[in-house]
């Protein structure tokens, strides 16, 4: 549909994390930070960020994202910083953040995530923060963030 008094066109195609990523091209290389909120995205694929190897913060927040494929975030071994706030999420599964060895922060809040499996956050060996606030966990909205200390083997609520 065209907007008369715009002419630009609207309603046309749901906007995807890859489509949008595939006109940034070979640009994409050397990419460090992208900023994907408030785009009404509704799911990740499978390798939706691919060629985007040097990007160290993605923030997908603030849009629709229901889904996120097993596997979307393969090949982001340098990424540090992953905002997933304000969508729609509701699982976390042992494959979801799959290769996101280097991943320190991670921001899940205000999701729909009811279940997080307990091999989900398990490969993320750097993670030293991550936020679930919002969140109807085993039924109960979460209230609170977690420092991790690694050293000390120990959860710190943060409230």
């Amino acid at each position: 549909m065209v907007n008369q008094r715009t002419g630009a066109f609207k309603n046309i195609i749901p906007l995807s994390a890859f489509f949008v990523l595939y006109f940034i091209g070979q640009a994409a290389a050397h990419l460090q930070v992208l900023d994907l909120g408030n785009n009404q995205l509704s799911s990740i694929e499978v390798r939706s960020f691919r060629g985007l190897e040097s990007l160290v913060h993605l923030d997908l927040s603030d849009n629709s994202i229901v889904d996120v494929a097993d596997g979307a975030f393969n090949g982001l071994r340098r990424l540090t910083r992953l905002d997933l706030r304000d969508n729609r999420i509701a699982r976390l599964t042992a494959s979801t953040l799959r290769g996101l060895t280097a991943l320190r922060y991670l921001l899940l809040t205000n999701n729909r995530i009811e279940t997080v499996d307990r091999r989900a956050l398990r490969s993320l060996e750097a993670l030293v923060y991550i936020v679930l606030k919002g969140n109807p966990i085993g039924g109960q909205p979460v209230r609170f963030q977690v420092s991790i200390s690694r050293r000390l083997g120990t959860a710190i609520p943060e409230f």
